[in-house]
């Protein structure tokens, strides 16, 4: 019973203050999301316009399809020019930003305490594991329910996507909806699940900087390299088999990231009970 009121307490400290670091974030996370659906509109429009088809009303799987759809596989052996996929990307960066250094900096103060008091560093680690999983749903919350408000304000409340968006991930018109948000929600979630206790466990062992510098190089690995198993090489709707042939299926898209989370997990736990997190020296 003790041992349970003792993670209940870290589990609170860890909620509130890892939330509360973040509340900033989350008005961020907002503007970037209208400013993606606005940017949504006028390239559908502009398709409209350049296809002749009449305009159709958008859904909410539009604006997640064109934060999640990244880029092409890049081919090196061939001039098809450098592109950046710039909403992709920043939609890792902002979560990634808003988790970094609270893990670091709650080893001092009333996060110090609560960890000298337990005396017990599993708790510590299972603590910021469960923060980590309870921002990433927060924070694609925020981004979901952002698109549907914008979108009902706008255009009234629709699920399903254009052609215009079909046109771009075939694959997406021909799920069922059970798929659809095993795609767009499941797996995102997912995804950034283990980016965040990925960045907990590099913080903590080095610093917050290098946790952002190395899990961006991943992502760009993801990206450039068509690499699945490195954290977001599975949430790349363009690198899927929604947009043609020999993109990775849903089933490796669901087990990638468990697996990812499985051995991050499972790591940091290893290290953590040999590791003096106060001292930065072995025990």
């Amino acid at each position: 019973m003790r041992l349970y009121h003792k993670a209940v307490k870290m589990l609170s400290h860890d909620l509130s203050a890892g939330l509360r670091q973040q509340s900033f974030f989350f008005l961020v996370t907002v503007l970037f999301v209208l400013t993606a659906c606005i940017a949504w509109d006028g390239k559908f429009l502009r398709w409209c316009d350049f296809t002749g088809c009449a305009a159709q009303k958008p859904g909410v799987c539009d604006y997640l399809v064109f934060l999640l759809e990244g880029m092409e596989p890049h081919d090196f052996n061939r001039s098809n020019g450098f592109r950046f996929p710039a909403i992709w990307m920043m939609f890792f960066v902002l979560f990634l930003i808003s988790v970094a250094r609270y893990a670091k900096s709650d080893m001092y103060g009333i996060g110090q305490q609560l960890l000298l008091k337990s005396g017990s560093r599993d708790l510590w680690w299972f603590s910021k594991m469960v923060w980590a999983f309870v921002s990433a749903a927060l924070y694609y919350s925020v981004i979901v329910v952002t698109a549907m408000l914008y979108l009902t304000t706008r255009h009234g409340f629709r699920w399903s996507c254009t052609d215009f968006t079909a046109s771009l991930v075939p694959g997406v018109a021909e799920l069922s909806l059970a798929e659809q948000l095993l795609w767009l929600l499941a797996i995102p979630v997912f995804t950034l699940c283990v980016i965040g206790s990925l960045e907990v466990l590099i913080e903590v062992l080095v610093s917050p900087v290098v946790g952002v510098a190395a899990i961006l190089a991943l992502l760009l690995a993801a990206l450039y390299f068509n690499l699945r198993i490195v954290p977001g090489g599975t949430c790349i709707l363009l690198h899927s088999e929604l947009a043609g042939s020999g993109g990775f299926a849903l089933t490796q898209a669901l087990i990638f990231p468990v697996l990812l989370q499985l051995i991050c997990s499972t790591l940091g736990h290893l290290i953590f009970r040999r590791f003096d997190l106060l001292g930065n020296h072995e025990v």
